[in-house]
């Protein structure tokens, strides 16, 4: 028998995210960074957001 790898799938529709499900048995964090704010993040909003993706780089494996 095959093992099949967890899978996380992002439901997206309109820009939004709709739904997330995944395939684990165990509860997962799933963190949406989202650039397209228009306009309406302040700086120090937008600085966090690009550390937060930063240290994810850094941390984590890439899947896609």
């Amino acid at each position: 028998m095959e093992d099949k790898k967890p899978l996380i799938t992002i439901h997206v529709s309109g820009g939004m995210v709709q739904d997330v499900y995944t395939s684990l048995e165990t509860d997962v964090e799933v963190e949406i960074l989202d650039f397209d704010d228009y306009g309406e993040l302040s700086d120090e909003e937008r600085e966090d957001l690009s550390n937060s993706l930063e240290r994810v780089a850094k941390d984590h494996r890439h899947i896609y």
